[in-house]
């Protein structure tokens, strides 16, 4: 064998020897990836978002002509969970079914049926499996449709589901309420109600909360629904204020179709200790032809709890 001859196999040797030892390296961390999902996997995005209930009250802000608008927040946001309040049968019929990537639950407070706001919730059909739902009224008489308490005007609700993940996830219980905006006793007596039904139907079972409380967070319901619930279950914390750990005066929700942010931060999301705040926002987009409702959403992204599937 000559020389050049030598030469060339010791250098194909070597270089085929390369090939194979970066292939090997490359494909440890494609190995490790598949062990455990990717934080992406784990994110869950939660928006809560009071509609504004269809009158003729609100002239221009009628629904009809802001209803688009509130369809292109939800899907600029794309949450995985989107609770509703102040929508009426036929509002969350137009959402359903412009959502269609969703699953909806919900019933009319009036009648537990269709009559009267719904407190609805949409959840991402493809990321969660419906294993509960149910419905209680905020009064002394909680299974009862329509009732009302402590001095409340109108009836108001709390609608609550149990998801299972579909990527082997923890299950966990999403309630979704709209306190009343004129009795602070009935605000009051609501919270320890709403804590008091956490425990009852998920115990110690991750946590989420969604809604309109028409108070402030230095409020009593607020701090009630902040206080531990009992000695096996979570409290529920805050996430807006994790992600933002220093009030500002532009933290309100509602503003009557003006855009004020200067008022009440009125529309919370709590969550579980179970769930890590990765970050939360009020969205105050406003489109060409107005505010998609008197109430700006408010949006949080949360990491979930790790998967339990091996």
């Amino acid at each position: 064998m000559s020389a050049v001859s030598l030469v060339r196999r010791v250098a194909l040797r070597g270089f085929v020897l390369l090939l194979l030892c970066g292939c090997a390296s490359h494909e440890r961390p494609v190995s490790a990836a598949k062990m455990s999902p990717p934080r992406a996997a784990r994110e869950l995005r939660v928006m809560t978002f009071n509609l504004r209930v269809r009158t003729i009250l609100d002239g221009p802000n009628i629904w009809d002509r802001r209803r688009e608008l509130v369809v292109q927040r939800v899907r600029a946001f794309d949450p995985h969970l989107l609770g509703t309040q102040e929508g009426l049968a036929s509002m969350e019929a137009f959402l359903r079914e412009q959502l269609g990537d969703y699953t909806f639950f919900g019933v009319g407070r009036s009648d537990g049926k269709r009559r009267g706001e719904m407190c609805g919730v949409f959840f991402k059909t493809s990321r969660f499996e419906l294993l509960d739902g149910g419905h209680f009224w905020l009064s002394t008489t909680p299974e009862k449709p329509g009732s009302r308490g402590w001095g409340a005007i109108f009836p108001h609700m709390v609608t609550w589901v149990k998801l299972r993940p579909r990527d082997g996830g923890p299950t966990f219980c999403w309630f979704n309420t709209h306190f009343d905006a004129f009795s602070g006793r009935a605000r009051t007596e609501s919270a320890k109600l709403l804590r008091d039904r956490m425990v009852q139907i998920a115990g110690s079972m991750p946590c989420v909360v969604t809604g309109d409380f028409n108070t402030g967070p230095t409020s009593a319901p607020y701090r009630t629904l902040l206080t531990e619930p009992s000695p096996t279950a979570s409290s529920p914390h805050d996430v807006f204020r994790a992600a933002h750990p220093v009030a500002t005066r532009k933290e309100g929700t509602v503003h009557f179709f003006t855009g004020w942010s200067g008022g009440l931060r009125m529309d919370w999301i709590l969550a579980s200790s179970h769930f890590q705040t990765i970050d939360a926002g009020i969205d105050h987009t406003r489109g060409p032809g107005g505010y998609p409702s008197d109430h700006f959403p408010v949006t949080a992204r949360l990491r979930a709890p790790a998967t339990t599937a091996p």
